[in-house]
């Protein structure tokens, strides 16, 4: 009976053995345990104050959807049996196997075709990273650091603006961006701010290029680069800066015609509370002087009433030539 355990213990002992090898071997390693132990490490440094439930969350599903989406977690620029290959194969392997679909949806950007003899495509398929937005996510504000490209696989990201003179939380999206279109890539390349505010309408699934990387592969495809640099330019004037920049002009010419509107009927409203003030001063003292002046002085208030609507009937024609005369 204990030769029968014993021999049960060695033969379970080995298969367990063989299925941890064969999971490192395929790169399916449970990394949660190790993500555990970086946050807990984290607390060392504020008290042993653990971090909020809600940026927990938003670290583990980050990297729960990162490591289910990595293609490159097997693979590596300086994987021993990669750089064993021919090089017909390693272009093979990374450019018509593990990468083809991005180089097809997102072949303007890359000008796959022109390309695909040089190396530029085979450095860049080892950039490509998965992220996931969720709706509504401010993916970058106006004047941030940007720091990716985003090659949309699946979902919706809107590019819009603050409307001027209202809350903060105003925003009003004006191009919208989906399935196999890409966005950013203008300040990456160019190294420039954002200009505009970029926000997922719904949960927004795109592989990324990140701008320290794209920066030492220009580096490398100078060429190359500064046709990518030019096209993104010219494509990011006529889809987004061009249109938007439109948009916010009419934004505030329509925001100051209301205000303009507003001024002048609360101006209105003055002008005519002082007249109506006034109108009822000057009935007030007509009615005094009449009840209280005799005949001749009646004579003479009459007398200076006609004269005073003489003088604004003349006034009235002066200004109505001079306005003819225009």
């Amino acid at each position: 009976m204990l030769l029968g355990v014993a021999f049960f213990s060695f033969i379970m002992g080995n298969f367990i053995e063989i299925i941890t090898n064969y999971d490192e071997k395929m790169g399916i390693i449970n990394k949660g345990t190790e993500l555990h132990n970086w946050m807990t490490l984290l607390t060392r440094y504020t008290n042993n104050k653990p971090l909020p439930r809600s940026l927990i969350n938003q670290i583990d599903d980050h990297f729960t959807y990162f490591w289910a989406n990595d293609r490159l977690a097997s693979i590596s620029k300086d994987d021993e049996y990669l750089n064993a290959l021919p090089r017909s194969i390693k272009r093979t392997i990374m450019i018509n196997y593990l990468f083809q679909d991005h180089f097809y949806k997102f072949r303007q950007f890359f000008n796959t075709f022109e390309n695909r003899e040089s190396e530029f495509l085979y450095d860049v398929a080892f950039g490509f990273m998965p992220r996931k937005f969720d709706e509504n996510e401010i993916v970058y504000d106006e004047e941030d650091d940007v720091t990716e490209i985003y090659f949309i696989i699946e979902g919706t990201l809107g590019v819009g603006f603050r409307v001027p003179g209202t809350e903060s939380n105003n925003i009003k999206l004006i191009k919208f961006f989906r399935d196999d279109s890409f966005v950013c890539d203008y300040y990456v390349c160019n190294n420039k701010r954002s200009e505009f505010i970029y926000q997922a309408l719904k949960e927004t699934k795109v592989v990324a290029l990140q701008k320290k990387f794209m920066k030492e592969v220009f580096a490398k495809h100078p060429e190359i680069a500064s046709k990518i640099k030019a096209e993104s330019t010219k494509r990011y004037s006529k889809m987004i800066r061009d249109p938007l920049h439109e948009h916010r002009i009419k934004e505030i010419e329509d925001l100051n015609k209301k205000s303009a509107y507003k001024i002048i009927k609360i101006e209105d409203k003055k002008e005519a509370f002082v007249e109506s003030n006034q109108d009822e001063n000057e009935e007030d003292v007509m009615d005094d002087e009449f009840r209280n002046a005799s005949i001749p002085e009646l004579h003479n208030i009459l007398k200076k009433k006609v004269e005073s609507i003489n003088d604004e009937m003349n006034q009235f024609s002066t200004n109505i030539n001079d306005f003819s005369l225009i």
